[in-house]
């Protein structure tokens, strides 16, 4: 196998061995560091990408660098590797709309809000299921709970 490396200007291949290092100490701060200066000064290095997504932290950030390093590296078994990698970090997303509809929100933005005749009435809340009554309250003009 060829060093990756080798074809790199020294200055890019240095700070790719510093974070490497730093990568493999658990450093991955300084690693970061070092493979977005690498990748400042070549903005076409895939092995700055490859690497600066191994330390990212989170699966939707080592996808945006994978997928960077296979635009200009299309083959690289490293690169499909880590997208497999990559997307078990993803955190799974809900199923379904997780927002409430408009109206429901509505309704409960409403039922938080005080009554205009709360300081005058007082209120019974109840809830019950196919056995009886489960819960039963009365809200009094204070405003707390009996």
């Amino acid at each position: 196998m060829t060093d990756p490396l080798a074809n790199l200007h020294p200055v890019v291949a240095d700070l790719l061995r510093r974070g490497m290092a730093d990568a493999r100490a658990g450093e991955r701060d300084y690693a970061r560091r070092a493979f977005e200066q690498a990748l400042a000064l070549d903005p076409e290095c895939s092995e700055a990408m490859l690497w600066l997504a191994a330390v990212a932290p989170d699966g939707e950030t080592s996808l945006h660098y994978l997928a960077r390093s296979l635009e200009i590296n299309p083959g690289d078994p490293r690169a499909h590797a880590g997208i497999r990698w990559a997307r078990k970090r993803l955190k799974p997303q809900p199923r379904g709309n997780t927002q409430p509809s408009p109206s429901l929100a509505r309704r409960q933005t409403d039922e938080t809000q005080p009554s205009p005749r709360a300081d005058r009435t007082a209120s019974t809340i109840s809830c019950s299921d196919k056995k009886g009554p489960i819960l039963t309250e009365s809200i009094v003009p204070s405003g707390r709970i009996t």
